[in-house]
């Protein structure tokens, strides 16, 4: 990739490399994506679920999924914390944190949302939740 970003440096035209870094750009969420989704892949295998996550390319969401999607939207949230939505989201649709953490997986393997582990505390309580940023389309 860095051999790449310097070819994308050596050109001299603007517009082509406009169109180089827009399709570097694409690869990178493409590799992204892809990442994300064996990460799920390896969550659900390690904890020993027989379920395989949802595909990809699946073009519907789950009502759940469709939810925190719309509530991201509504809100125009850049970023959350997987507490906040807990909190801020119908309990009469997610009732525990496992049904919201479903949602997100769902968001997760689509693209929609990407997982950042929360930095570690040198405090005690409890640990902090992760973090999610909204892949604008």
């Amino acid at each position: 990739m860095l051999d790449e970003l310097a070819r994308l440096m050596a050109i001299q035209d603007p517009a082509e490399r406009l169109q180089e870094a827009t399709r570097l750009l694409i690869e990178l969420d493409e590799v992204s994506l892809r990442v994300a989704q064996v990460r799920n892949e390896c969550r659900v295998l390690l904890a020993g679920n027989d379920s395989a996550p949802p595909a990809p390319e699946a073009p519907n969401l789950t009502e759940n999924a469709q939810a925190v999607l719309d509530w991201i939207h509504r809100q125009r949230i850049n970023s959350f914390t997987q507490r906040e939505a807990f909190r801020r989201l119908p309990r009469t649709r997610f009732r525990s944190v496992d049904v919201l953490i479903e949602a997100l997986e769902i968001l997760e393997a689509s693209g929609r949302i990407v997982r950042r582990d929360a930095a570690p505390q040198n405090r005690p309580g409890r640990p902090a939740s992760p973090v999610f940023e909204v892949r604008r389309r």
